[in-house]
C-alpha cells in the first residue's frame, strides 16, 4: 500500500474556492435590512387604524399627497415590506459578493418606515404648530 494513499472510506470535504462565504458586510446589510423590514411591519400596524378618517387631510401642504397616498395606504405598508424581502432573497439568491449592493438595499430598507412615520406624523406636527398659548 502506498504511504501517501489516503485510506479507505475517508472523506475530503468539499471546499469550493470560486464561491467563499458572504463576509461580515453581507450579514450586516442582510440584517439592517431585514431589520427595517420589521420594523415596517410593526409601523404598518400601528398604523393600521388611522386609515380612512381624514387624519391626512391634516397634513402640510407639502407633504399631503405623500401621507394621503403612501403613509396610510395598505398597498405602500406591506408592499414596502414585501420589496425588501424579495430584494434581500434576490442578493442572498444569486449570491451577489459585492457588499455595496447590500449596502444600497439596506439604506434604501432604512428609508422606507423613517419616510413612512415621517408622512404619517406630518399632520401631528402640523397642528402642534398652531397651538398658541394667548
Amino acid at each position: 500500500m502506498d504511504a501517501q494513499a489516503e485510506p479507505r472510506g475517508a472523506v475530503e470535504p468539499v471546499v469550493s474556492r470560486s464561491s467563499p462565504r458572504p463576509g461580515f458586510a453581507v450579514g450586516l446589510g442582510t440584517g439592517v435590512a431585514l431589520s427595517a423590514a420589521a420594523a415596517q411591519l410593526w409601523l404598518s400596524q400601528q398604523l393600521a387604524p388611522m386609515r380612512g378618517i381624514g387624519w391626512a387631510e391634516l397634513a402640510p401642504e407639502t407633504l399631503r399627497p405623500w401621507t394621503e397616498r403612501l403613509a396610510f395606504s395598505a398597498a405602500w405598508q406591506y408592499g414596502s415590506v414585501v420589496a425588501i424581502l424579495v430584494a434581500v432573497a434576490a442578493l442572498l439568491g444569486l449570491r451577489v459578493r459585492p457588499a455595496w449592493a447590500y449596502a444600497v438595499v439596506a439604506v434604501l430598507a432604512v428609508a422606507v418606515p423613517v419616510l413612512t412615520y415621517t408622512w404619517a406624523t406630518s399632520p401631528l406636527t402640523e397642528l402642534a404648530g398652531n397651538i398658541r398659548a394667548d
